[in-house]
């Protein structure tokens, strides 16, 4: 299973590929984070939020005429489905808390 930040890594280097892009700097500024953040974001760090950049660089490279979908990466996109099913659920248990 792909995991967010090899997702990540496969956005880069198709930007790259595709020479929207030479180098990390130019990726974060693509799509609009500092180069730090990119970096953490890469190496899986949990302090930042990975699915939200992996969203914003599928756009930028959509944006620019990059097809970003295949079969290989959509297990991603049922990872983070799953990921915000379960949040649901427990917003949901906590809101129930609060009411009794």
């Amino acid at each position: 299973m792909t995991t967010t930040n090899s997702r990540l890594q496969e956005l880069y280097n198709l930007a790259k590929k595709n020479g929207l892009v030479h180098k990390k700097k130019d990726f974060a500024t693509l799509i609009g984070i500092d180069i730090s953040t990119l970096s953490h974001a890469l190496k899986g760090d949990g302090k930042v939020n990975i699915d939200n950049i992996i969203i914003r660089a599928d756009h930028a490279l959509m944006k620019a005429g990059i097809p970003v979908f295949d079969d290989s990466n959509m297990n991603w996109y049922a990872v983070i489905a799953e990921k915000d099913r379960q949040i649901e659920r427990l917003l949901t248990i906590i809101e129930n808390m609060q009411k009794a």
